[in-house]
Parts: structure tokens; C-alpha cells; sequence
């Protein structure tokens, strides 16, 4: 079966149709709930188009990171052309990537025009894992980022996507004192991330030592947000 479709004679992926739903949901998600965070509407366009150039610079940018290893084995052996540098930069996308891309991206513009940082990662603290749910739905029709022995991996990370997304909003609507929510995210995606890249079948998507670089990434990240959660918790106590 074809994983496009042709519109006026252009092939368009079924990856980048679903990958474009899920950022249209996210983005409706985050138009109903902004309100709850004191988000202008106009602010939360702007933040889209930025999130926009995150991904996909990011995602780009920890793939070819990821290549160089492979780069510098087979330097002589490479016909450097235009084909070859068009496939590169056409295919690869990592996750981690396009998350830190975007946000950096959110911090640039918080600080661009004076928005609270804190508030914009919680209202999209839902949104990430339900953009994600979309984009794993998104590598299944596409074939990458699939298990060993062709076990649909992506299925199963696109439903752990869908409970964080639940989990989330859950806790957003009834905890909402508990503002912290985006490292919670942070914290339960990499901890289901690092168990699965084991059951993984694309060895080449970059290890250093027995540990892939999105396991090396989860974990600098869940300490990072543990500590952001558990630190900020014992202030507010004092």
C-alpha cells in the first residue's frame, strides 16, 4: 500500500498529513485552555509558528548529530551531491530534537516579548504528548521508528502518548495548584521512552556505549525535571 497521496501531481506523505492534524489539534487544545493560563491568542499563534521552525530545526539537527559517527567511518567511501545532501536533509527527524527545538524556541520568544515562560510551558504540557500520539501514528504509516522484528513500536508509544496526554489534563484540571505539569511530562514520557528504545529495531539511530542517544537524552532530562519538581516544592513549604 502507497503511504502517500497525489494532490495536483505533488506526493504528500501520509506522515506529513497526520503530522499536520496532530499539530492542528495541539493547537486548538491549547486555544480552548490558554485562558486558564493568561495566554493571548495572538501570543499563542506567534508561539506555534515558532514551534514550527523548533521542530523541525531540532529534530534535524540531533539526526545528523546522531549520523556522524557513521559520517567519519565511511568519509572516503561517500558521494558528497546534491541527491545525497537533499535525502539528508528530507529524511531523519529525532523527537528529542524537535522537543528541546521547541523549547528554545518558546524561551526565545517568552523573552522577546515578556511572557511568562512558566505559563506557556504549562498550557502546552498537554499538547506535546498529543502532538506525539499524531506523529508516532504518523511513523507506523511511514515504516520508521518501528520494534525489532517488525513489532509495531510506534503504536505502542503513540498510546503511552495518549494516556500522558490524559494524565495531564487530569492532573491540570483537578490539581491545578500543582503547577508543574510540563517536567511531569517531561518525567513520565522519559521514563516510558528510555524502556522502549530497548524493543527499538533501528540500530542506527546513534548509541553511545550500550545506551542510544534519546535513552542518554531521557535521562539528563528526567533529572533535570525531578529536580525543578521536588526543589521548588520544598520552597514552597518554608
Amino acid at each position: 500500500m502507497d503511504n502517500y497521496i497525489v494532490v495536483l501531481g505533488k506526493q504528500i506523505s501520509f506522515y506529513s498529513i497526520i503530522g499536520f492534524v496532530g499539530l492542528l489539534a495541539a493547537l486548538l487544545l491549547c486555544l480552548k485552555r490558554r485562558r486558564i493560563y493568561d495566554i493571548e491568542k495572538g501570543d499563542l499563534i506567534n508561539l506555534f509558528a515558532y514551534s514550527i521552525v523548533g521542530i523541525v530545526v531540532g529534530s534535524k539537527l540531533l539526526a545528523l548529530i546522531c549520523m556522524i559517527p557513521d559520517f567519519i567511518e565511511y568519509w572516503d567511501k561517500i558521494n558528497w551531491n546534491n541527491q545525497l545532501l537533499e535525502t539528508l536533509m528530507q529524511s531523519g527527524f529525532v523527537f528529542y530534537g524537535g522537543f528541546i527545538g521547541i523549547v528554545i524556541a518558546f524561551y526565545i520568544y517568552c523573552k522577546q516579548f515578556g511572557l511568562q515562560f512558566g505559563r506557556v510551558m504549562e498550557l502546552v504540557a498537554p499538547a506535546v504528548p498529543l502532538f506525539h500520539f499524531f506523529g508516532r501514528i504518523g511513523c507506523y504509516t511511514a515504516g520508521c521508528c518501528g520494534g525489532v522484528n517488525g513489532f509495531p513500536l510506534q503504536l505502542v508509544e503513540a498510546a503511552g502518548n495518549l494516556i500522558i496526554f490524559a494524565i495531564i489534563i487530569y492532573v491540570q484540571d483537578k490539581h491545578p495548584k500543582f503547577s508543574k505539569t510540563f517536567p511531569l511530562y517531561i518525567v513520565i514520557y522519559g521514563c516510558m521512552r528510555f524502556v522502549l528504545e530497548f524493543f527499538r529495531g533501528d540500530p542506527e539511530r546513534g548509541f553511545f556505549g550500550p545506551l542510544s542517544v534519546s535513552q542518554w537524552i531521557a535521562i539528563i532530562l528526567v533529572m533535570f525535571a525531578l529536580r525543578i519538581i521536588f526543589y521548588k516544592k520544598s520552597k514552597e513549604k518554608l
